[in-house]
C-alpha cells in the first residue's frame, strides 16, 4: 500500500483519531487536538530541525501555514521580521 493511499484512507484517519482520544483522555478539552494533518517528517536536511535536533519554529510555521489555515478554515498571518513568530487569526 502506498503512502498516498494510506494518507487518504478514512480508516487510517479514524485509527489515529481514536489513538489521539485515548492518549489525551486526561487532558483538558482545549489541550486536545481537534484537527491534524499528515506532513513530512521534521529533519535537519529539510531545515525543520537544527543540527542539535531543536525545532526551527519559524521554518515550520512558514512551511505549513497554508496547511493550518486549511484545517481551521481561516488565514494565519505571521510577522517574523525580528525573528519572533506571532500568529493572528483572521476570520
Amino acid at each position: 500500500v502506498s503512502v498516498d493511499k494510506m494518507v487518504s484512507d478514512a480508516r487510517v484517519r479514524a485509527l489515529i483519531d481514536t489513538d489521539i482520544a485515548e492518549k489525551c483522555d486526561k487532558l483538558k478539552k482545549y489541550e486536545i487536538p481537534q484537527e491534524w494533518s499528515f506532513v513530512a517528517p521534521f529533519t535537519a536536511s529539510n531545515n525543520m530541525l537544527t543540527p542539535k535536533m531543536s525545532i526551527r519554529r519559524h521554518m515550520v510555521v512558514k512551511a505549513y501555514e497554508d496547511v493550518v489555515a486549511n484545517m481551521y478554515g481561516d488565514e494565519i498571518l505571521t510577522d517574523a521580521t525580528d525573528g519572533a513568530c506571532r500568529e493572528e487569526r483572521v476570520a
